[in-house]
């Protein structure tokens, strides 16, 4: 299974990288510190699951979900915010995001989202 991770923290996105990368069934972890980056891993080969942290976007955070969203439609597209209003989850949800997580405290729920979506792929 293939993971984008895109945020553009480097000790976040490293971190996640990490994480994800220890994930069984997880072979490919790709990471992207930019809008373009993000693009241009998905125009290669959608990845299963894309983690976008909603301020890595130059053009807008929800215009570059809902890019991702049309480039990659059967992708699992997760964002990542500091802000998780319910305009925001609402907002997400109506462009196709999967799931919305909050970073201070639900990256324990998106490691399990995953480890789920790989254990599923793996039966």
């Amino acid at each position: 299974m293939r993971v984008l991770v895109a945020d553009g923290h480097a000790r976040v996105r490293e971190r996640l990288a990490a994480l994800v990368a220890e994930i069984p069934g997880v072979q490919v972890v790709l990471e992207a510190d930019s809008e373009a980056q993000a693009v241009a891993h998905t125009a290669d080969r959608c990845p299963e699951i894309i983690v976008l942290d909603l301020r890595i976007a130059e053009s807008g955070s929800l215009a570059l979900a809902a890019r991702l969203r049309r480039d990659c439609p059967s992708a699992t597209l997760v964002a990542l915010t500091s802000e998780p209003s319910r305009g925001l989850r609402r907002a997400c949800a109506e462009l196709g995001v999967d799931h919305v997580f909050d970073k201070s405290k639900d990256l324990p729920s998106l490691q399990e989202m995953i480890e789920d979506a790989a254990e599923s792929r793996l039966r």
